[in-house]
């Protein structure tokens, strides 16, 4: 898979449970996302491939203002507007 298409799936379904949980804070991490995530291993853990990307995409929904929170994360205006998933009595047109 091209990292365009791992990408675009990625943010895709994180976007999904954001606008679907809205306006609630919900975890996004890789049980939430049904990614294999890390182990412990000699006292350190590791996260595993697929969670650090999908924490990168995370992260990076949170820098461009998509989305906000820590931990817990909600959908912001400006994704539900990028996402056509604004309520109707929020639309001013």
């Amino acid at each position: 898979m091209s990292n365009k298409a791992k990408f675009n799936e990625t943010v895709q379904k994180i976007m999904s449970v954001l606008v679907d949980a809205c306006p609630k804070c919900v975890p996004i991490n890789a049980a939430s996302q049904e990614l294999f995530g890390g182990k412990w291993l000699d006292g350190d853990f590791e996260t595993s491939a697929d969670e650090d990307y999908m924490q990168s995409c995370r992260d990076w929904l949170r820098e461009e203002g998509l989305i906000r929170g820590d931990g817990n994360y909600a959908v912001t205006l400006k994704g539900l507007e990028f996402f056509d998933a604004l309520p109707q009595c929020l639309r001013t047109k």
